[in-house]
Formats: C-alpha cells, structure tokens, sequence
C-alpha cells in the first residue's frame, strides 16, 4: 500500500475552489504584485481574537501572518500544523492568523465561537480583518493570492521573505529563522508563478465566455472554443472538462461518448477529475434540487471514475463519490466508498486530518436524519 498525504491531492483538486473562482473574479489587478524582498504592509486588524495584540510588525523578528476562513476546510487542517511550528520554534517566530472573507451576519462571534472550538490546535495570535477588508486588499489582493489558507513569511528585515501554502513553509521558515533563506530565488519563482496565474486567469475568461456561447445556444462553437483553451493552457484540464460536462450533460448520447473519450485522454488523473466533476454537476441554488439530467450525468461520472481506479482505490475519488450520494441524500449508497476510503489512507499524523473528515463524513452518512 502506497503511503500518501492525501491533503497535498486535495489541495491541488480542491484548493477552497469557490474562494479561489469567485476571488479570482474579484480582484481587481494591482499596478505592482506585492512579491518576496518587498516590504511587508502593515497589520490592518479590527480585533485581537487570541493571544496579546500585535500593533505591529518589527524588524529583528521574524512573523508569519496566515490568512484563514471559519468555513475553509483546509484552513481547518492547516491550523494544527502552525500550532505545531509555533511550539516548535518557540519565540523566535510570532504566527499570526488573520480570518479574511467571513460570511454571516454576526462575522466576530463566528470567528470567536470557531476559535474557542479549536482550543489547544489553534495555539498562536489569532485577529480578525478589518472591517474595511485592509489585509485582504494589502496583502492578499496586491500579492494575486486567490485562495486560502494563504502564509506570508516577514523576515527580520520586515520584508517579506515567502508566500505559499502553510503546509509547505516548514523548511522556508526554518531557513529564514536562521538567516539561510535565498529571498532572490524565492522572487523568481514566485515570479513565474504569477505569470503562469496570468495565463491561468485568462483561460478562465475564456471558459466563462464558452459556457456563455453555450447558454445562447452556440453548443459547438462554445466546445471548439473549450478545445482552444486546453490546447493553450494543459493546466486548466479539470475547469476545461467541467464545462464540457455541463454543456454536454443534457445529451445523453454525446455525453456518454465524451466522458470515454475523455477518460482515455485525461490518463491517470481522470479518475479524481470524473469524480470531482460529477460534483459539481449536482450543485444548485440552496433550496432547489439539482435538474435529473445533470443527476443522471452525474451518475455515469462516478460509475466511470470507480472503473477507472482499476484493482487500487484512491481515497480522494472515493471521497467524492460519497460526497456526492450524500449530497443526493443517498445515504446507504454513500458508506461503502467511505469504508473503502479509510482502508487504505494511512492512519499517521500527515493524514490524521484527512482521516476525521471521513470518519465525520461516515456518522452522517450513518444518521437517521
């Protein structure tokens, strides 16, 4: 059995993707990307939730500022880890949690009641942003950070040093901690990687405008224009064929033709990208049920991606597939892939997160109500 950290998959398939489209929309672009080497903004807060308040940054100290959501599931599997980097390296980082992009109507207490629950995981400073969302515009709009949880390193300089995903910055922290870390080079991919979000961005566009041609009733030249779009950004494979799915899904007997041949030319991923798509098929407004013919598509996704594991399960397709009957209030249909699941993801600490959320998503596929 191949030992695994399931969050890094579903991350990469599913990195708080209703954040990361709809912000990526959002976001106005800045005159300047805010980047490693450059001075970091100041603290915009509207309330300490834990720890003592931080007025500010220092220089001769080394901070990592997190931006985090009550309602982001991997926000909620990176906490413990920066509680553990916190203990780790003591006093000579302050992390610094930042809640962004709250929904509700009373924003302090959802994030108050959220910490409490969290007790000893969530153990480092903890605020709130700004009621004019300050830290969202100056650090995560001028840095294009499109999803969440999102880290930024501020090293003794108060420049900052790196951004990525808190579960990647072990080493990074440790290295700026020391005084080791290559600022220049952490520039320069991260360069690279805002002009590869660029062309990302842009195909995006283009698959909105398709499934737009497609709601006019310009059926294949929305698909020719999908074709274009994959040809030129590989990357954007899964938002690619989730709109093929959804434009095709009402013709049974080309949607039928379109995910074998797809399958075949997806390979190894195509069985995490079915699934996750037939997800997204079943989604409808709270209060509506999802139209039967999109169900229905949904249904063969799942059929084919189960056939396309072969003899090894993979725990992420078999996630989603319960997902997905749970979703249709399935129940009974839903626990056998959740079992399967947890057969085979490793009971250790790298997927201690991964195992709770399918042993949550079990008790409710096992409630009477």
């Amino acid at each position: 059995m191949r030992t695994r950290k399931y969050y890094k998959e579903m991350k990469r398939l599913a990195f708080c993707a209703a954040a990361l489209l709809s912000m990526a929309v959002a976001f106005a672009k800045p005159a300047q990307v805010l980047m490693p080497g450059d001075p970091a903004p100041e603290l915009t807060v509207s309330q300490w939730v834990k720890g003592s308040p931080i007025p500010k940054l220092e220089e001769g100290r080394v901070y990592v500022v997190e931006m985090w959501a009550t309602w982001c599931g991997p926000c909620r599997v990176s906490i413990p880890h920066l509680t553990k980097l916190q203990k780790q390296h003591g006093d000579k980082v302050t992390i610094i949690g930042i809640s962004i992009w709250e929904r509700g109507d009373d924003i302090p207490k959802l994030v108050r009641d959220f910490v409490a629950q969290m007790g000893a995981q969530m153990e480092y400073h903890v605020a709130m942003d700004s009621t004019d969302g300050g830290t969202e515009k100056n650090w995560m709009e001028a840095a294009r950070q499109r999803g969440i949880p999102a880290s930024f390193i501020i090293g003794k300089d108060r420049k900052i040093a790196w951004i990525g995903h808190p579960m990647a910055m072990d080493k990074p922290l440790e290295e700026v901690i020391a005084g080791t870390f290559d600022v220049a080079a952490a520039r320069a991919s991260f360069e690279q990687e805002m002009q590869a979000q660029i062309r990302e961005e842009e195909g995006m566009k283009k698959i909105g405008e398709a499934r737009q041609m497609a709601a006019g009733g310009k059926r294949q030249e929305a698909l020719t224009a999908l074709d274009s779009v994959q040809k030129e950004n590989p990357g954007l494979a899964m938002p690619v064929f989730q709109a093929k799915a959804d434009i095709l899904s009402t013709d049974e007997a080309a949607f039928s033709k379109f995910v074998t041949d797809s399958s075949k030319a997806l390979g190894e991923e195509a069985p995490m990208i079915l699934a996750n798509t037939a997800l997204s098929l079943i989604r409808a407004p709270r209060g509506q049920q999802p139209a039967e013919a999109k169900v229905k598509a949904g249904r063969m996704l799942v059929a084919e991606a189960m056939k396309g594991m072969g003899k090894e399960d993979n725990a992420i397709v078999l996630y989603y597939a319960s997902v997905f009957h749970l979703n249709l209030n399935e129940k009974a249909a839903a626990i056998p892939y959740i079992e399967r699941a947890l057969k085979v993801v490793p009971d250790n600490e790298d997927n201690k997160q991964f195992r709770a959320a399918l042993n949550q998503l079990l008790q409710r596929a096992k409630s009477s109500n």
